[in-house]
């Protein structure tokens, strides 16, 4: 640096590693497919929104998550969509690209919040667990079997 401010040198070195270090910043950005930990955050909320509902609203028999090959519905007893707790919208369905959920088959919380596994989910003599991979990893999801403790 001269008395006056930055040389032309100077300049271009800084524009050149910002440039180099935006280009590594956006190859990892990639908001098309969101990765295991973000799409196991969200199944985690759905259930447990199911579980809440079917706590606060004795009135029905149940809440359901359906689980699908690549991403989760929540109904009520009746079949009935269930509206989005953030978006407020119905139905509250999430149906991911490039994510799989494994295995499939339906969540039911009781009045009690405890859950009734079925399709090829088993939470009888065990926990269900609900493996959501993305080509970067998998993360596990847990239904404690009494409980119904989402973790």
């Amino acid at each position: 640096m001269n008395a006056n401010g930055f040389t032309l040198v100077e300049l271009i070195t800084v524009i050149v590693l910002i440039s180099v270090l935006a280009v590594f910043a956006v190859a990892r950005l990639d908001l098309a497919t969101p990765s295991a930990r973000e799409a196991t955050g969200e199944l985690i909320g759905a259930l447990r929104h199911a579980q809440h509902l079917a706590l606060t609203h004795s009135d029905r028999s149940g809440y359901h998550v359906v689980l699908q090959s690549s991403g989760y519905r929540v109904r009520d007893d009746a079949g009935n969509d269930v509206k989005n707790p953030l978006s407020g919208t119905t139905p509250f369905i999430e149906s991911w690209d490039g994510v799989s959920v494994t295995p499939t088959g339906t969540v039911t919380f009781d009045s009690r919040g405890a859950p009734n596994c079925s399709g090829g989910l088993s939470c009888t003599t065990s926990n269900a667990q609900v493996t959501v991979s993305v080509a970067g990893g998998s993360e596990v999801v847990v239904i404690e079997r009494v409980t119904g403790y989402i973790r």
